[in-house]
């Protein structure tokens, strides 16, 4: 087997947790409430989606009541545990 193609299906088979930079803006806001309505990536399961900001935004209504939505506002990424 191909080693992307094993990536792939190891993929398949979890939860991803997606980080969204310029998340409260809007095209990351956008790009959030595509991922939340589809609920997958790549082929698997949207578990998270952290959208990081250097500034607040108001969020859509429906990415504030999701509970896979997770707002870090104006943290530099360095500071982002791995």
């Amino acid at each position: 087997m191909h080693m992307a193609t094993a990536h792939l299906h190891r993929i398949k088979d979890s939860a991803m947790k997606v980080v969204i930079t310029g998340g409260c803006g809007f095209l990351g806001q956008r790009v959030a409430l595509s991922l939340i309505a589809k609920a997958q990536f790549c082929g698997g399961e949207v578990e998270r989606v952290v959208l990081v900001d250097k500034f607040a935004a108001p969020l859509a209504p429906a990415l504030q009541k999701d509970p896979r939505v997770v707002v870090v506002e104006k943290v530099p990424l360095a500071c982002l545990p791995a």
